[in-house]
């Protein structure tokens, strides 16, 4: 029996595996008539706007509520820059706490928080 078969005969379903964003497709991501976003992992992803600006944000839930953190604007902060922030904020959340953690970068250049 295939593992698949095995898992969907448990009352699971299949998750398919992430592919991580590389340095170099970034560059690569055009705008286009409505925001979009590409997924790295565990709940980071860069945010393609309409007018150009690459956003990256971390998405978590907090007893039960999804809650999204802005770490910062691309090129500004590069994808290794985002991945630890991103691996700060998630253990702040793991800890337990209840707010929305500091990543610790300035987040001024994300719209509506200058």
């Amino acid at each position: 029996m295939s593992d698949i078969a095995s898992l969907e005969g448990a009352g699971r379903f299949c998750q398919c595996p992430q592919i991580a964003i590389k340095a170099l497709e970034i560059k690569g991501f055009k705008p286009l008539d409505k925001a979009y976003r590409k997924a790295d992992a565990k709940g980071l992803y860069l945010e393609v706007r309409p007018n150009g600006s690459k956003l990256w944000f971390y998405n978590f839930r907090v007893d039960g509520k999804e809650k999204r953190l802005g770490l910062g604007a691309w090129p500004d902060m590069g994808l290794a820059d985002a991945r630890t922030a991103h691996g700060a904020a998630r253990q702040v959340v793991q800890a337990g706490h209840r707010r929305a953690p500091d990543c610790g970068y300035p987040t001024s250049r994300i719209a509506g928080t200058a």
